[in-house]
């Protein structure tokens, strides 16, 4: 599918369902009738949970195999530590902007300010790690646990080393590539496959 015939269609199923589910709200209609019930609270909420589940389903792999492609690729040329630096930096500025951002649109807005929603409870904060003990930790002892619990951190480090170790293992290491390559194809058809009923989706979240 076209990528801007795909935008079109997902922008227009979005304004869709903010119209219908806007409509649904102020008729106002009792919890068992059969809208809620096997509509909004049957069809149109399966059919959000399924595609939020698909996309977490593809982020580990998707990820995974694109960075073990990438780092196989660039492991051979002479300037893979000057693009591992700046991918590093660049990882760390974005990351700095963002809080930056969200802190400073915090202290202007103040969300909540007034607003007693609760009892007044007491809040305990978890003592932050060490920073020797956050470097410690984005290497992973155990890569399967790392991909099992979504550890990005940890999954985008071994797949770069995998990558480097392909690189430098031979003529098995490039039989592997090429695996990694072919599911690198399959995962990006998963994709595809995900985001041609995404403008359905979307519509019914």
């Amino acid at each position: 599918m076209d990528r801007s015939k795909l935008t079109r269609n997902i922008l227009i199923a979005m304004v869709a369902g903010f119209l219908i589910g806007s409509l649904i709200h102020f008729m106002a209609l009792d919890a068992d009738s059969f809208i809620e019930t096997y509509l909004v609270g049957g069809l149109f909420y399966i059919g959000g949970q399924v595609f939020i589940a698909s996309l977490k389903l593809l982020v580990v792999p998707l990820v995974f195999v694109s960075l073990v492609c990438g780092a196989g690729n660039l492991a051979g040329h002479n300037n893979m530590g000057v693009i591992g630096l700046k991918t590093v930096g660049l990882y760390l500025l974005t990351t700095a902007l963002a809080i930056v951002l969200a802190l400073s649109v915090a202290n202007v807005l103040n969300p909540g300010l007034g607003v007693n929603l609760a009892e007044a409870t007491t809040f305990a904060a978890k003592e932050s790690p060490a920073l020797t003990q956050v470097i410690i930790n984005i290497f992973p002892s155990n890569p399967v646990k790392a991909l099992a619990d979504g550890n990005m951190l940890q999954i985008i480090v071994f797949a770069i080393l995998l990558g480097i170790a392909m690189t430098r293992a031979g003529e098995q290491g490039q039989q592997i590539r090429a695996s990694m390559a072919r599911w690198n194809e399959v995962i990006m058809q998963l994709v595809l496959m995900l985001m041609q009923v995404a403008p359905m989706v979307f519509f019914a979240s």
